[in-house]
């Protein structure tokens, strides 16, 4: 999973997106003007990846 994001940082200059981190394990969710990307990362061990366009938001039935 680590792979796929450093992959998607050279892409598409992830670490240039806007960046909203949750307290469930720091669960990321980046935005930009036409990509979502919601990586999972809770403290139950949920490292989920899913990827919409720029109204994706972050739910809680995603990271369980």
């Amino acid at each position: 999973m680590d792979d796929f994001i450093e992959l998607l940082e050279q892409e598409t200059s992830l670490e240039k997106m806007k960046k909203e981190i949750y307290k469930d394990g720091e669960t990321v969710l980046y935005h930009s003007d036409s990509i979502g990307i919601l990586k999972c990362n809770t403290l139950d061990g949920n490292q989920d990846i899913y990827i919409g366009d720029n109204n994706l938001i972050y739910e809680e039935r995603y990271c369980k």
